[in-house]
């Protein structure tokens, strides 16, 4: 990590998931912070330097990794980690989390994600 804090934007259409996710994060020491859709996070994205994303694969509006898409044209370092309860698709080009997730194994592939 670099010198200033590691700064992640959660992005969680469930209020109860989204605040979970940032206490978890905030307690690994990672400053996060959160919206409920990918609409939401590209303004957010376009205005703020953000070093990752977590975000759910299924929300209204646009799908979590087409915010991963469109949040790498604005950004292409952007450490992306998409959450789905179903499997990763074929190809898919992104860290992807099968829910329930541990929070060390969110931790350790935020840190590590391409």
């Amino acid at each position: 990590m670099g010198a200033g804090p590691f700064e992640v934007l959660v992005v969680e259409d469930d209020e109860d998931t989204r605040d979970v996710l940032v206490t978890v994060l905030r307690q690994h020491g990672l400053d996060a912070s959160a919206c409920s859709t990918g609409e939401q996070a590209l303004a957010l994205l376009r205005g703020h330097h953000f070093d990752a994303i977590v975000t759910d694969q299924m929300m209204p509006g646009i799908t979590g990794l087409e915010l991963v898409h469109r949040a790498r044209d604005l950004d292409s370092h952007l450490r992306c980690v998409v959450l789905s309860g179903y499997p990763a698709p074929r190809d898919v080009d992104v860290a992807w989390l099968r829910k329930p997730i541990s929070t060390d194994a969110l931790f350790d592939t935020i840190l590590r994600s391409p």
